[in-house]
């Protein structure tokens, strides 16, 4: 562009001084020189001019730089400002984890505390009912007969308290050797028998348990549940009362807590309960139908208790006269006078009754005393098969009104 103006320049001059006078005309020996100069002089001022001219542009140029160091600036501020918003969704995030367990854990806890509340009340609820059954000494009684009326009810009260550490269902204390000796003189051995240790303790706590709350039809299904799938078993307590709710939660509770449980978890938030019990013989039994013979035992045994001397065998095993073994559930003496009580979980009558009528016959015992105690009949069906069998088959909720009835207990 600079030299296109050049060149026009030079024209320009060329052709001015072509029509100048002769007379003005500088001396014909320099006149070169002359126009090389005006040339010259005004190249420069349009070089002057064209860089004057590109100033602006350069300043803008110059501006460039700073503008893109802005924008980079500025993208870098955004993005950290992006991160800075993920890290806030994930902080969110984790108190919102750190909560819910929170919740979790408060609620297991509540459970917890619940249970053992449920527990003191229960203690509580015992111990007020064996404290109302000592009758108080009279107020006109001599100062002698009170003391000694009152140094009788610490020694009872002591011995129930001894009773409530071991269990509080052994109410008979006994050995078994009356009840040894009387199967002798029918010709029956006894192998063996159950015998009381700690662990047994722990058997008839559960069993009190479970059979304290026969009434609560959702126990009744989680017990089902857990017997017939021991090796993985799932309970849905979702819907479900808040009384039933913890029942059963209590009653899973109470398993875990005795190591019956291999696996054991409550979720709270679903009202799920999952877990899987150990292989061992001895819990798959009490679960199967154990547990009822010794709550049985504990319905039962206050009122033989009553009768005055009195001694028992638990699941004692025996050999007949014809050389038959059996097992037998509970087995008392009463004053000498024996009575059997058998307890049955299933619905096998078929099987049971004639093998029941049979082994009464071999023990010589009367059919008012042999009682067969049944967790699922209802009351008239028990009756039915009563008076169709040589043996008294009664319900669990009435087992206690037919011993009263046989052995002519005051209630």
């Amino acid at each position: 562009m600079q030299n296109l103006l050049n060149s026009n320049l030079m024209a320009s001059a060329v052709n001015l001084f072509a029509n100048v006078p002769t007379p003005l005309m500088p001396h014909q020996d320099n006149s070169d020189a002359v126009l090389a100069g005006l040339i010259g002089e005004m190249t420069a001022g349009s070089t002057a001019a064209i860089s004057l001219n590109n100033r602006p542009r350069q300043r803008h140029q110059a501006f460039d730089p700073v503008e893109v160091a802005s924008s980079e600036l500025k993208e870098e501020i955004r993005q950290a400002f992006d991160t800075i918003k993920i890290a806030s969704e994930e902080l969110k995030e984790e108190i919102r984890q750190a909560f819910d367990t929170f919740k979790i854990v408060s609620e297991e806890l509540k459970e917890e505390i619940r249970q053992a509340f449920d527990t003191f009340k229960i203690a509580s609820e015992e111990l007020k009912e064996e404290e109302n059954v000592s009758s108080s000494p009279s107020e006109t009684a001599e100062p002698s007969v009170i003391t000694k009326t009152s140094d009788a009810q610490e020694s009872s009260k002591r011995k129930r308290r001894q009773s409530r550490k071991s269990g509080g269902c052994r109410s008979i204390q006994a050995n078994g050797d009356l009840v040894v000796a009387w199967l002798k003189t029918r010709d029956i051995e006894v192998l063996s028998h159950n015998q009381t240790t700690e662990a047994e303790k722990v058997w008839d706590s559960i069993a009190r348990e479970r059979g304290r709350h026969d009434d609560c039809q959702e126990l009744v299904n989680l017990h089902n549940q857990i017997r017939k799938n021991a090796d993985r078993f799932r309970f849905n307590l979702s819907g479900k009362s808040q009384e039933a709710i913890r029942i059963c939660t209590q009653y899973a509770h109470t398993l875990n807590q005795a190591g019956m449980l291999a696996s054991y978890h409550y979720d709270s938030k679903n009202k799920m309960i999952t877990g899987s019990v150990f292989s061992r013989p001895d819990i798959r039994q009490f679960l199967n139908g154990g547990w009822f013979e010794r709550y049985t035992y504990q319905q039962v045994s206050p009122k033989l208790a009553k009768q005055g001397k009195v001694d028992c065998l638990i699941n004692p095993v025996v050999r007949f006269p014809n050389g038959n073994v059996y097992e037998l559930d509970l087995l008392f003496l009463v004053d000498n006078q024996p009575f059997w009580v058998e307890c049955k979980s299933g619905n096998h009558w078929n099987e049971c009754l004639p093998k029941y009528c049979q082994r009464r016959e071999v023990l010589g015992i009367d059919k008012k005393r042999s009682l067969l105690v049944s967790l699922e009949l209802n009351e008239q069906s028990a009756n039915n098969m009563t008076a169709m069998w040589e043996i008294t088959v009664t319900t669990a909720t009435q087992v206690t009104p037919k011993i009263e009835e046989v052995l002519k207990l005051k209630v």
